[in-house]
């Protein structure tokens, strides 16, 4: 996966704290039993990740994160279903706004988290990265 994330990674890995890799088997089993969707582009990322903090604030939520810390995706997504967030939305990241895809349509949307008004949305998990993301911390952690 040649994604900007990675890059960026690679070169302030001080800035990126992966959970750890999944195999690819068992993430779409894990997925599977909850009857949620990914796009290929997030299995991939979740394969090599397992989410994690990203920047100072950012938090792709995991699969077996903290339930304490409210880094997890099983919680969050109850938590914020619980709140009026639509079914249909899987909240994959919490942080200056919040993330969710929409898997019926496979969009990225970035939301309120009181009003679940959409503020943007992005067709791939790159594309937000790059115009949501990074474009909000790319001058403070000089970002080539």
């Amino acid at each position: 996966m040649k994604n900007q994330i990675f890059k960026d990674a690679n070169e302030k890995p001080r800035l990126f704290h992966w959970n750890g890799r999944i195999e690819r088997e068992e993430l779409i089993n894990w997925f599977k039993i909850r009857k949620w969707n990914l796009t290929d582009e997030m299995i991939e990322f979740y394969c090599m990740t397992g989410g994690g903090e990203i920047f100072e604030s950012e938090t792709i939520l995991g699969l077996y994160s903290d339930q304490v810390f409210g880094d997890d995706l099983e919680s969050m997504n109850k938590y914020y279903r619980n709140k009026g967030m639509p079914i249909n939305w899987l909240l994959f990241h919490i942080g200056i706004k919040n993330s969710a895809l929409n898997m019926d349509t496979l969009e990225i949307i970035v939301f309120d988290s009181i009003s679940f008004n959409i503020f943007n949305k992005y067709k791939t998990f790159s594309d937000w990265y790059i115009n949501f993301i990074r474009e909000e911390y790319k001058e403070r952690y000089n970002l080539k």
